[in-house]
């Protein structure tokens, strides 16, 4: 028996876990790119064939600002997305906890919270 991951070329992230009695019958059934051996998207993704460790994210939190917040990344805050990159100074109108995210593939999410 082997287990197979399958992934998507044009961005290395992983999709199903398969398993199957050898990879020639593997082979016969799909032409989907794969790797040997499960992999959780969440920690891995796969670069020239190869799965390696998704890297963690460069986000920090200083006050009520992100620091270093990667180009293409998607901010939640309670649940509300918006596009964000660089620095991002965050402004609250109401007093209370905000639940914050940080999206950008490949880099694993980044999670925090502010209290204002």
């Amino acid at each position: 028996m082997i287990t197979i991951t399958e992934y998507d070329e044009s961005s290395g992230q992983f999709g199903f876990i398969k398993g199957f009695s050898d990879e020639e019958t593997y082979d016969l059934n799909s032409d989907n790119p794969h790797v040997m051996g499960s992999y959780s998207g969440e920690d891995y993704y796969v670069v020239d064939g190869e799965a390696i460790e998704r890297p963690a994210s460069p986000v920090t939190l200083s006050d009520l600002t992100l620091l270093g917040v990667p180009a293409g990344s998607t901010l939640t805050i309670n649940g509300e997305r918006y596009d964000a990159e660089g620095d991002v100074e965050l402004e609250f109108p109401l007093q209370g906890t905000y639940m914050l995210r940080v999206e950008c593939w490949p880099y694993k999410d980044w999670t925090g919270e502010v209290v204002v």
